[in-house]
């Protein structure tokens, strides 16, 4: 039936728990595209790109955004005929439109549209990210909400819901240069900060204050689960977002929670990889590519082709429109080299 099942039942990993998840899924689809950019092997590709086109016929929603969840229905998956499963109706979908999880399928198809050269993963993510903006955004609060179906929205975004879309947003600005995701990536970072972050203790909080009067205990964002922890993505998109914007306070935001974090990862590593990953951004002195030609022409192409051939999970590549032959500035730090159109020198 196309993506991946939410988990396995038995020690043989042979029996699936059928239920398919858009957070797994929009996951896996990353961790197939990275592994190829990292070894090259086309099955990881061949993964990626089934896993995508698996949420783009099943879990799109046709006015935008993606459903959350199809139903564990065994039998529908355990028909061998391929004809069979197409006469019998899927399996019944959570059609809930969740911000968080809509911002993890935007970096799952933004990438796609980088490493796999795919158009169309790049529209579908545009399309996505404009339905948040239109339907799950307050534009004169600036504030996100967390769901929305049938038309109306409820519940004030979680810290994760920004935390995801965040990440999206940098990752669709990364694959189209509009500078309208960076702008939106900025703002609601702000929020984020101002609703879940505590200066004293570097930590993020879960829920904004005073949203729920019914818990004892305010939660906070700690290790990470199925889905990485918001206090993790927040940290590396506040780093991210120094990178692109020269923005100071954002890298002295991530730096006090790396920081807070820093005996719980030394102590437990494996319960902290998001906030592990943040912190070899960080200490990677992180690389920013400057491309700058003529947009979508075909030395311009072929340089962002070769960038992203490549892992480089510690890069942020930016686009500067130029009516010049492309060329690409690698900087590290306040050392830049010099430009060159050779795709092959990018080292």
């Amino acid at each position: 039936g196309g993506g991946f099942h939410r988990y396995t039942t038995d020690a043989a990993w042979n029996i699936p728990h059928y239920e398919k998840m858009l957070y797994d899924n929009a996951q896996l689809a990353v961790v197939y595209l990275e592994a190829y950019q990292a070894t090259g092997d086309p099955e990881f590709a061949r993964a990626a790109r089934a896993t995508l086109d698996y949420l783009l016929r099943d879990m799109a929603r046709p006015g935008g955004g993606f459903y959350t969840a199809e139903d564990a229905d065994e039998a529908y998956y355990l028909l061998r005929s391929t004809e069979a499963r197409a006469k019998r109706p899927r399996p019944t979908r959570d059609d809930k439109i969740l911000a968080g999880y809509n911002g993890l399928a935007i970096s799952a198809l933004a990438k796609g549209a980088q490493v796999l050269d795919e158009p169309r993963y790049l529209e579908e993510a545009r399309r996505t990210a404009r339905f948040l903006r239109t339907e799950l955004y307050d534009e004169k609060a600036s504030h996100l909400y967390r769901r929305w179906r049938d038309g109306e929205r409820k519940i004030p975004g979680f810290a994760e819901d920004y935390a995801y879309t965040i990440a999206g947003l940098l990752d669709l600005y990364e694959t189209d240069f509009n500078p309208a995701w960076l702008a939106w990536a900025t703002r609601l970072a702000e929020v984020q900060q101002a609703l879940f972050y505590d200066q004293e203790s570097g930590e993020f909080y879960s829920t904004p204050a005073g949203q729920d009067e019914s818990l004892i205990v305010r939660p906070l964002e700690d290790a990470d689960g199925a889905l990485p922890s918001a206090a993790a993505v927040a940290t590396l998109n506040g780093l991210r977002l120094s990178a692109f914007t020269g923005r100071q306070d954002f890298a002295s935001t991530s730096a006090r929670t790396l920081q807070r974090f820093g005996k719980r990862m030394a102590e437990h590593p494996q319960d902290y990889p998001a906030m592990l990953s943040a912190l070899d951004f960080k200490l990677s002195k992180s690389k920013r590519i400057s491309v700058s030609g003529i947009p979508d022409a075909p030395d311009t192409r072929v340089l962002l082709r070769e960038i992203r051939r490549r892992y480089l999970p510690t890069t942020v590549v930016e686009f500067i429109p130029k009516q010049q032959k492309a060329k690409a500035t690698v900087c590290q730090g306040t050392f830049c080299s010099l430009p060159t159109g050779n795709a092959a020198s990018l080292g």
